[in-house]
């Protein structure tokens, strides 16, 4: 089972202690699905956020903080660089027109 996750899992660090935490967070689930479908809706959000992979959370911080039980943030943030410059450009500019 840890193998199926650990492949959905979109960062490959630390898998010793990812698959520790693994043991310990299947028994706090009604199922393996339940962990394997928070896996899979957290590498969907990270791939349309389009995040650097240096802040995808770790696999073992992911099961010990019980992620798996946030709210799905897909479709909540830019998808590029790009969209982040517009978003910070326009906030430059309400804080200017409200400065004046």
């Amino acid at each position: 089972m840890f193998e199926h996750w650990y492949a959905v899992y979109p960062l490959k660090k630390n898998k010793g202690r990812a698959r520790k935490n693994f043991k310990a967070a299947l028994k706090n689930v009604s199922s393996f699905e339940v962990l394997l479908n928070g896996a899979t809706r957290y590498a969907e959000s990270v791939k349309a956020a389009a995040t650097p992979k240096q802040f995808y959370i770790h696999p073992s911080n992911w099961l010990s903080g019980e992620r798996w039980l946030d709210e799905d943030d897909i479709g909540d943030q830019p998808a590029s660089e790009g969209e982040w410059g517009e978003i910070i450009d326009d906030m430059s500019e309400e804080g200017q027109s409200d400065a004046g």
